[in-house]
């Protein structure tokens, strides 16, 4: 029986700086190559409404939304507000498929609530996008 080797997600590595883009005329999101591959080159992303900055939406990498998330889910299991609030966010929140070429759809509400029409602004902060 051959023996298949453990397949461990990509290690994300910091982003920083900011890079300006437009949405596509399908309403996508480009992400850039050099952030892209900072990710670990994710086949998918996600996308939610940020906690701490007003009209902005955070994109996360699999590995680094699981390790931001794992101490909420274990904590509530006893908390029965903790539990209210991942049920609320978590309605929000949008795993999104990464094509080819490194874009994104975003769902419209999202790109609604940070106002997104045309042009976009990305934040490299540390191991998520704003």
């Amino acid at each position: 029986m051959p023996i298949q080797a453990e397949v461990r997600p990509r290690a994300v590595k910091p982003m920083f700086g900011r890079a300006d883009h437009r949405l596509d005329p399908k309403r996508r999101l480009t992400i850039p190559t050099s952030w892209f591959e900072r990710m670990g080159r994710p086949e998918e992303v996600y996308a939610m409404p940020s906690l701490t900055q007003r009209n902005c939406i955070e994109v996360f990498s699999p590995p680094e939304f699981d390790r931001r998330t794992e101490a909420l889910r274990d904590a509530s299991l006893t908390n029965s507000a903790l539990a209210g609030f991942l049920s609320n966010l978590g309605e929000l929140i949008e795993c999104v498929s990464v094509d080819s070429q490194n874009r994104i759809r975003i769902k419209d509400s999202l790109l609604s609530f940070a106002g997104l029409k045309d042009k976009v602004v990305f934040i490299g902060a540390g191991f998520h996008i704003e």
